[in-house]
């Protein structure tokens, strides 16, 4: 017997599973939620319902995450200051938020410069930049630093370092370090996220080595990266933008290894996002010249794929219009929080009858993370006071701290990680509708009924709307992908807004004039809601739809039978 074990953390569940090489068959799965407060139980609970006789065999472990992408995504991680040398800035003010990069105001700008020959043509000002360290330094917990030309000659970026480590003693990112391409925006968007990332990835790696031990696995562990092909955790720690779409990777390697499929489209969702990968010929594409995450365009080699903001912690919201909008920003299911904390359902149903005069959603709850923060603002730290023993919905928490609904800013205390919000999600419906119902239904179902209350919108419309744009939101997104894949340029045209009326009404049935997109590949759906959503995307595209038995575990099992493009760099 030949095992490894593979373990993939989301932001919803963190998934395990035991595969042999030797016999190749699965020799156990299982999932447990993902612990944001504490990742080391929600690995420990899904390693416990595996057959422990089984772990002294495991002969090596491998990792693959979606934290590093969905705090992409969300906008979340350390705070980072930028320096860039060398570079106009008025480069940055034209293209910078191409690239996810802040605002010029934000980053500190030296103008010393290299020659494309390497050598030295002017010293920056190095006195300018303790100065301006000394303004910053104090909201700042890493910086990145990046130069142009620093492939060639990168001394400017390392005396920068030398600089920032020895008047603040924080961590460094050389843009140098991480990538030889010549556009200095992606590696400076790359360097930026390679440093927000740090303290996302150390806590992960913490977790998974704790977990690990305390079961006795001793086996050694590696981590997949966003190309499929996997790092030492050393590797990881000092380079964790690497791990950017390792949790696609992953499932792309499991959808291959559990379908037969040579020519499919591999839709895996889950909490926060929903990937999306076209395979040919049995081979995933590689993109050479960095991967989009988010607003943030890198320079880090990853799988082809297509990421959209929706799974089934997005949170619903309903516009001015009494429009039902899903995603992009991921909320904790209500469901799942009531399950913790029964105050919730209490509250809940005291909400059904409120009549309030805002038009702020009522069902809306946050909670303590478990996380500690510094040097926060006075509203921020009445609304941590506030929430210390059990969550508050929007009102309560407005009435505690003697805030108005409207002047209640949660923004920072989310980002940082502190708080997290819950309200309804498709999660949620899916309890309300039977098709997963592993935490308290009722409190999904009072939330759809006070919603329905507040806004004079009917209870099944929102469950039966949502439904409905979660299919329509993977529809668009393959759809666009595959448009752009024949014709590119098509999806960052004039024409995108007309594109995606089009792709509206050939959702909708329509005697008169039916307009369809359709495909020969098969719509292989992955993750737990892919079930429920997958058959009806596949029917939109007039394609077949394949959900594998190990649907829901995909990521685990891709880590663990990947095939390895290639070890590690540098």
């Amino acid at each position: 017997m030949h095992l490894g074990l593979g373990i993939d953390t989301g932001g919803t569940f963190t998934d395990v599973a035991l595969y042999d090489f030797n016999s190749k068959k699965i020799f156990g799965s299982a999932k447990s939620p993902t612990r944001k407060d504490h990742l080391q139980i929600g690995i420990e609970q899904a390693l416990d319902q595996l057959d422990q006789e089984l772990f002294q065999e495991i002969q090596f472990v491998s990792l693959s995450t979606t934290l590093a992408t969905n705090a992409c995504v969300e906008g979340k991680g350390a705070n980072a200051g930028l320096v860039l040398i060398g570079c106009h800035p008025k480069v940055i003010e034209q293209y910078g938020k191409e690239y996810g990069l802040p605002d010029l105001s934000s980053i500190i700008m030296l103008d010393g410069m290299v020659g494309d020959d390497g050598e030295i043509e002017k010293e920056p000002d190095w006195a300018y930049l303790k100065k301006s360290l000394e303004t910053v330094d104090s909201l700042m917990e890493c910086y990145a630093v990046v130069q142009t030309w620093s492939m060639i000659n990168p001394e400017f970026e390392q005396k920068a370092e030398a600089i920032i480590k020895e008047q603040c003693n924080k961590p460094v990112v050389c843009g140098y370090e991480l990538s030889g391409k010549l556009n200095v925006l992606k590696r400076a968007s790359g360097a930026l996220l390679n440093a927000k990332l740090i303290p996302v990835i150390r806590e992960f790696m913490d977790s998974v080595t704790q977990g690990l031990k305390s079961r006795g696995i001793l086996a050694p562990v590696v981590i997949v990266r966003g190309d499929g092909s996997i790092m030492s955790l050393e590797f990881a720690l000092k380079r964790p933008v690497e791990t950017l779409l390792s949790g696609p990777a992953a499932s792309i390697h499991g959808g291959m290894f559990l379908s037969d499929h040579k020519d499919q489209i591999i839709i895996d969702m889950g909490g926060t996002t929903s990937d999306i990968a076209l395979i040919k010929d049995g081979f995933p594409g590689l993109l050479e010249d960095g991967a989009m995450v988010g607003n943030w365009k890198t320079a880090i080699s990853s799988v082809d794929l297509t990421t959209c903001g929706l799974g089934g912690d997005s949170e619903i919201k309903i516009n001015k219009n009494k429009d039902i909008i899903v995603g992009p920003n991921r909320v904790i299911p209500l469901c799942a929080l009531a399950s913790q904390y029964p105050y919730v359902e209490e509250r809940l149903h005291e909400l059904t009858q409120a009549k309030p005069l805002h038009t702020r959603p009522l069902p809306v709850f946050y909670v303590l993370t478990g996380k500690s923060g510094k040097k926060l603002s006075s509203q921020d730290t009445a609304i941590l006071d506030a929430v210390k023993d059990h969550p508050l919905d929007a009102t309560r928490l407005c009435e505690k701290i003697d805030q108005t609904i409207y002047t209640l800013d949660t923004s920072e205390l989310e980002n940082k990680g502190l708080i997290m919000k819950s309200s309804l999600t498709p999660t949620d419906i899916m309890h309300i509708k039977g098709d997963f119902t592993r935490w308290n239904v009722k409190a999904s179902s009072i939330a759809v009924q006070i919603l329905s209350n507040q806004f004079g919108i009917g209870y099944d419309r929102i469950c039966s709307e949502t439904y409905r744009k979660v299919v329509l939101k993977i529809y668009e997104t393959i759809v666009l992908m595959l448009l752009e894949k024949n014709q590119p340029g098509i999806t960052s045209s004039e024409d995108l807004p007309f594109l995606n009326r089009l792709l509206e009404y050939s959702s909708k049935e329509n005697n008169l004039l039916q307009a369809s997109f359709t495909t020969s590949y098969t719509i292989c759906g992955l993750g737990a809601p892919a079930k429920i959503f997958i058959p009806h995307v596949a029917k939109l595209m007039h394609a077949k739809a394949f959900i594998p038995e190990y649907a829901s575990v995909a990521n685990a099992i891709g880590a663990v039978t990947g095939k390895i493009i290639s070890i590690e760099e540098g």
